[in-house]
């Protein structure tokens, strides 16, 4: 009787004692959470969606980096200018509310602004593994029904014959202005017979970064597309919403 006893407080010292060495993390993560949920509700609650947060997080920290990527970075206020130009572009190339445009990127500074510019003009990204070829890469983009593609020169010149099946005109480049003014491959050449490739940067040149027209305010309108590996069958598409 005494060493069950004994055994129950021993358990019990121990369980307090593990308690006491998380209670620090268990108070700051149920803070942190109640902290983000106050921000999401007051944000809803003024019918702000993600790119009025984000123009919010401009004012507040202009000049510090929003992106950074190796040995390179834009500040917040670089990144609000670019998806400015780049949304303006989009509109004026006559993309509205509703498009889909599919993403096939490498990892860059670029990447991430193409879907922050996109969703100001109402666009949703589709964002494809830049390494799907073939049937997987061709159900990704049919799937969500994308109308036009971006990408970079490499990967261009890598998917020609996925290009052919599909009924895209135009593919707009989106190279790091390192590499965008290079001359063109062989391979991007032959595509570009038969569709329109457009370099990006060199358009945004003449491009307004003034704010785009706004769009209605919808929290459930999807801001991209995000897909599975595609390991157990084809990719499949989440939503990411701007709630």
């Amino acid at each position: 009787m005494f060493h069950q006893l004994w055994a129950s407080i021993l358990s019990l010292w121990e369980f307090i004692l593990i308690v006491l060495t998380t209670l620090p993390r268990d108070l700051g993560g149920l803070y942190k959470l109640l902290k983000h949920t106050v921000i999401i509700r007051y944000h809803m609650f003024r019918r702000r969606d993600f790119i009025q947060v984000f123009r919010k997080n401009v004012k507040l920290h202009g000049s510090k980096p929003c992106f950074i990527f190796e040995d390179k970075s834009l500040s917040f206020q670089q990144v609000e200018d670019l998806t400015n130009q780049l949304g303006n572009f989009f509109s004026a190339e006559g993309f509205s509310r509703g498009d889909v445009i599919a993403l096939i990127l490498e990892n860059s500074l670029e990447y991430p602004c193409v879907w922050v510019g996109l969703s100001k003009i109402g666009c949703i990204t589709a964002l494809i593994n830049t390494n799907l070829r073939g049937k997987p890469l061709l159900h990704s983009i049919q799937t969500v029904k994308a109308i036009s593609i971006i990408t970079s020169k490499q990967i261009l010149s890598e998917i020609g014959s996925e290009l052919k099946e599909l009924n895209i005109k135009k593919i707009y480049l989106f190279d790091p202005k390192s590499t965008s003014t290079n001359k063109m491959s062989n391979g991007i050449e032959s595509v570009s017979s038969s569709v329109e490739t457009v370099q990006l940067y060199e358009k945004f040149e003449i491009c307004s970064v003034q704010p785009p027209k706004p769009i209605p305010y919808d929290l459930k309108h999807p801001v991209f597309y995000i897909f599975t590996s595609g390991t157990t069958g084809l990719p499949k598409a989440a939503v990411i919403k701007h709630s």
